[in-house]
Order: C-alpha cells, then structure tokens, then sequence
C-alpha cells in the first residue's frame, strides 16, 4: 500500500492539477479517486511540471500536461478502433504520448470517434467542449440557433439518465431544447436511415454525388448532399447554424 501511495505521488507531483478548471474533475477522473482512495491529502515531491503546448483539434483537445502515461488511450486507438493515430514517443522522463512526429491530431488521419477521451482517466484527452459558445449564441437576439439531434441520442440520453435500456426520450430532449432557448430542433432520422439503406445495395452500382448549397428561410443555412443510385435520386440533409 505504502509503494503505490508513493508511485501516486510521484504522478501527481508532474501532473497539471488545476482541477478547479479541469473538465475530469465534476466528472470522473480516476486519478482524483486513487487519491481519495489511498488517503493522499498531500505531496511530499515536486516535479518539474513542463509546460509543454495543447493540441486542440476539431472535435478533440489533448493536455499533455495532464497525462500520466497509462497508455489507455494508444491501445483503444490501435487494437480497437485500428487507427494507431497516437502512440509513446521519446523515453524516460521525456516520453510522452503523441502522434508521430510531434504532429498534432487535426495533422493526422483521426477519425474523430471519441474513444481515447472515453477511455482516458484523467483531463489529458477531453471531447471540444463548446457548451460556452453555445449558452453565447443562445443568449443573441441577432442569432437563430439550431440544433440537430442524432439517432443514437434519442436513446443514450436516456441510459445516461437511469431509463431503462432502449427507452426513446425524444420528445423530453425537443422540449428541454426548446425550454433552453435552441429556436429549431432537427431530427435526422429519416435521412440517416436512407444513407444507411441505400448504403448495403450500393456495392458495385454507379452512384454520383454533387453538393449544391441551400437557403431555407427561419431556418439557417442547409448542406443538402444529393445523391443518385441507378437513376433514383435521394437526400442526405445536414442542418447547421451559422452566424
């Protein structure tokens, strides 16, 4: 007990703990727990805490300040998802865990799944959080904001909440939207069900996409996907807001 109590400490003693701020902290960081748990109420070390840059991308953020070399992340992204975007680089007390070359995410071939933030214990890797410039577009009389809700929502919502398995909350998120000030709610059901449908025949037909760009009034901006498979012609609607 006394050993891992000491190896804690010497994580925490070059970690970034700057948990008021930290998104991990309200949630679940597992380094917080491990702390409670082992009874450290204080650190008997001192690092050198590198300052070392943030990696924010499109939809991922990366601290690596944050980041206690577990490796939870690299094997979700190489044996799970079969991506191997981030991996350990250099050795020693340098080593970190980054992609190749010191690139940054939005440099590399992610995909943007999610997984190294969900598998990650700590604040290290974290999803873009845009709730801020959300309330702010909100809260704009100039602006008319939309959102768009995906099918899987409808039914993780509802788990995340304590539902039972499988229980459809739309309706309950459409309202709690609406009461939070979003002007239009969206659906994509219908047209991501036909993406997945003609998808399975699509296999060796000749199908030709064009964009064309959209301007619905009272609604905001449109990216309409057009596409033709053997001569039947089929949309792919995404809805958006700009301001």
């Amino acid at each position: 007990m006394e050993a891992r109590k000491v190896t804690l400490e010497l994580i925490l003693s070059n970690h970034n703990a700057n948990c008021q701020t930290c998104e991990r902290s309200w949630m679940d960081c597992e380094l917080q727990a491990l702390a409670n748990k082992l009874s450290v109420d204080m650190v008997r070390f001192e690092g050198e805490n590198k300052k070392l840059p943030l990696d924010v991308g499109v939809s991922i953020v990366r601290d690596p300040n944050k980041c206690i070399l577990c490796g939870d992340c690299v094997r979700v992204c190489e044996e799970s998802i079969g991506m191997g975007i981030i991996d350990f680089a250099k050795r020693g007390y340098n080593m970190q865990v980054t992609p190749a070359f010191g690139r940054k995410l939005s440099e590399t071939d992610c995909i943007s799944c999610g997984q190294c933030s969900a598998v990650c214990p700590t604040g290290a890797i974290t999803v873009y959080n845009q709730i801020g410039p959300a309330w702010r577009a909100i809260h704009d009389p100039s602006k008319r904001v939309v959102v768009q809700i995906a099918p899987a929502v409808r039914v993780a919502v509802g788990e995340a909440f304590g539902l039972p398995e499988g229980s459809n909350v739309m309706g309950k998120i459409v309202a709690a939207l609406h009461r939070m000030g979003f002007d239009e709610v969206f659906d994509t059901t219908y047209t991501a069900d036909q993406r997945k449908m003609r998808a399975r025949h699509a296999n060796g037909c000749n199908i030709q996409q064009e964009e064309v760009w959209l301007q619905i009034v009272r609604v905001g901006d449109v990216f309409c996907t057009h596409y033709s498979l053997d001569g039947e012609r089929f949309d792919m609607v995404r809805l958006f807001h700009l301001p």
